[in-house]
């Protein structure tokens, strides 16, 4: 971070009516516009292909000038064939943006994400959620089943043999993070339980937690 300014980054989440729409971010400082849609700042997708049945996370990163710590405005705009959308209706759904020492990672300024505001001042995130699930529903793409008898959560089912060693290693993990490029013996299971005792990790120490 340079002492005379910080990287600020927003996000949004948008349910887009065409694939080939387009995010912006603007408001009421110098480096997002100033309001003027023409200076607005480009967004980027976090999805390589945009699906119209299917929300997706935008962020659009800006760096600010001193004094940065000063609260702002803002509001998301989406451009869809040439054709400009404000988010909510008219200013007093503006966003307000406020610097937070606890937002601030790897000297990047996250400013907590929100969903798109449609014109009625909702977010409508429900219905999109829903409009998802019958799309696929309709497409004959979820599929049901019943739950096998011996399957309870975090147990492998009664029905294995005691003594019988586990053959879906799963990783490991330290408070920290994954072990990752580790290798891993498989345990014994003893009582249809996989013990924390038994797993090892590949320079012989014992595993902290299994998950």
């Amino acid at each position: 971070m340079n002492a005379s300014s910080m990287l600020f980054r927003f996000g949004v989440i948008v349910t887009p009516d065409s694939p080939h729409v387009e995010l912006f971010v603007l408001g009421s400082r110098e480096e997002m516009g100033q309001w003027e849609p023409s200076k607005a700042v480009r967004m980027t997708a976090c999805r390589s292909s945009v699906s119209t049945r299917e929300p997706c996370l935008w962020l659009g990163d800006v760096r600010l000038r001193e004094p940065f710590k000063d609260t702002l405005w803002f509001k998301f705009i989406r451009r869809t064939d040439g054709h400009l959308i404000w988010e909510g209706n008219g200013p007093h759904h503006d966003r307000t943006c406020s610097y937070d020492e606890r937002n601030v990672l790897d000297g990047v300024h996250c400013h907590p994400i929100g969903h798109w505001i449609e014109e009625t001042g909702h977010t409508d995130e429900m219905k999109h959620t829903a409009d998802f699930y019958f799309s696929v529903a309709g497409q004959n793409a979820m599929h049901f089943s019943r739950s096998h008898p011996d399957a309870s959560a975090g147990c492998i089912p009664a029905s294995r043999s005691l003594g019988e060693r586990s053959h879906r290693v799963r990783p490991l993990q330290r408070r920290r993070g994954p072990l990752d490029g580790r290798r891993v013996r498989p345990a014994h299971v003893r009582a249809g339980l996989e013990p924390k005792e038994g797993s090892v990790r590949g320079d012989g120490q014992a595993a902290r937690c299994v998950h």
